[in-house]
C-alpha cells in the first residue's frame, strides 16, 4: 500500500516539466466592461509563456461579480476544483494573477490552496511571487501565506523564508 502523501509529492516531482495551466481570475464588479479579468488573464497567459507552459485553454476561468469572501457566485472556481480530480488531470497549475483572487479572506485562501495541493495541483501568482510547491505541506499555510502576502497583514519587517521578501 502507497503512502498517500508520498504518492503527492511524487505527482509535482513527475509533472515538473510539463506544467499545464488553468487561469482563474476574479473580479468583485458585476459589470464586465469595469471588469479587470480580461487584464488578469493577459497577465497570466504571458507569464504562462515566458515559463514556457501550456496553456489548458478550456480552463481558462472566470468569475465576474463574485465576492473574495465567500464561495457564493464562484461557479467557475469551483469547476476548478472539480476538474482537478478528474484523472488524467487537465492541468498541474493554476494561475492567478494574484492571491486576491482567489479571496480577500485568509481562511479562504488557505482553504483553496491546501484544496488544490492535495489534488496534486499548485497555485502560482503572477505578482506576489506565491508558489504552493515551495511550501512544506501541512505547515505553511498562514505562516508562508502571510508573509508572501502584505495584503493580509501589517508590515512586521521580518523577512518572508520562501521569496525573501
Amino acid at each position: 500500500m502507497q503512502n498517500k502523501s508520498s504518492s503527492k509529492k511524487e505527482n509535482f516531482v513527475a509533472n515538473a516539466n510539463a506544467h499545464r495551466c488553468a487561469i482563474y481570475a476574479r473580479c468583485a464588479s458585476g459589470v464586465p466592461e469595469h471588469s479587470n479579468a480580461s487584464e488578469q488573464i493577459r497577465t497570466c497567459t504571458e507569464y504562462a509563456e515566458k515559463q514556457g507552459w501550456k496553456l489548458a485553454e478550456q480552463f481558462v476561468q472566470t468569475d465576474i461579480g463574485a465576492s473574495g469572501i465567500s464561495f457564493m457566485g464562484c461557479k467557475s472556481l469551483m469547476h476548478l476544483l472539480e476538474a482537478a480530480t478528474k484523472e488524467p488531470r487537465p492541468f498541474d497549475c493554476v494561475l492567478v494573477a494574484d492571491i486576491s483572487r482567489l479571496g480577500r479572506s485568509l481562511d479562504r485562501v488557505t482553504k483553496l490552496v491546501n484544496v488544490f495541493h492535495g489534488r496534486g495541483v499548485f497555485i502560482q501568482t503572477v505578482r506576489g511571487q506565491f508558489d504552493s510547491r515551495n511550501l512544506h505541506p501541512g505547515a505553511w499555510t498562514a505562516k508562508t501565506l502571510l508573509y508572501c502576502s502584505p495584503q493580509y497583514l501589517q508590515p512586521t519587517g521580518r523577512q518572508c523564508p520562501t521569496c525573501g521578501r
